[in-house]
């Protein structure tokens, strides 16, 4: 791996970690074994940190947001596709932790992020607009563009309230790893599993794995439940 490949990994670890405001650049060079001088060389600044995995992170996103592949979705897939959407924003969940303070600090990451957020919500749109023409999902009188915004907030937001729930160490340590991926997930069960039309097998399976905290990885190129 690259020096500023590693760099922008170690970052992402530790700003996931232990936020991004309590990591500073002296730390990461620590973390990397090189010097202040040797990383300043790649990224002068942090700003130039974030700004870098912001764009690591849009380019997995773009990706997944294909609007040709989300119109391809089955309803039985919706909740694993949610799932797959879920896992890509923790991998890079310091983004949105505190995203008032980033945007403060970092103008040119707000930006970048209201982008993100309006191509999030657009998709979503476009993924429910496509189930209620194949009448797999039922609107009734509440407009597209709250249930878009709704979903959005609850895969962007929760691990922030995750995060403000008092815990004990003893319980951090025995919560499952996935804790928050599948809590964001049951939440937005909640507020759609009664507006979609769920094959009884499909919706079965789906609770079992929620349940379970083993839900199927789901595929990029097939875009497939199957494992």
């Amino acid at each position: 791996m690259k020096t500023a490949q590693r760099i922008l990994a170690t970052a992402l670890a530790l700003f996931n970690e232990h936020g991004e405001a309590a990591v500073s650049s002296v730390d990461i060079a620590n973390e990397c074994d090189i010097s202040p001088g040797n990383l300043y060389y790649h990224f002068k600044g942090k700003e130039q940190l974030v700004n870098g995995l912001m764009k690591l992170h849009r380019a997995q996103m773009d990706e997944v947001l294909d609007k040709q592949k989300v119109i391809s979705l089955h309803i039985d897939e919706l909740f694993y596709y949610f799932f797959l959407v879920i896992q890509r924003i923790h991998l890079f969940r310091f983004l949105y932790r505190s995203p008032a303070d980033l945007a403060e600090k970092y103008p040119h990451h707000s930006q970048q992020h209201r982008r993100f957020l309006s191509q999030l919500e657009h998709t979503f749109t476009t993924l429910f607009t496509h189930s209620i023409e194949q009448q797999q999902f039922i609107l009734g009188d509440t407009p597209i563009e709250h249930i878009s915004a709704l979903s959005s907030l609850i895969i962007t937001q929760s691990c922030q309230y995750d995060h403000l729930i008092s815990f004990t160490p003893t319980q951090m340590r025995n919560r499952h790893p996935e804790f928050e991926q599948y809590h964001a997930l049951s939440l937005l069960m909640t507020a759609l599993r009664p507006r979609c039309k769920l094959s009884d097998d499909a919706l079965d399976a789906l609770l079992a794995a929620i349940e379970e905290h083993d839900l199927p990885k789901f595929n990029d190129q097939g875009w497939s439940t199957g494992e």
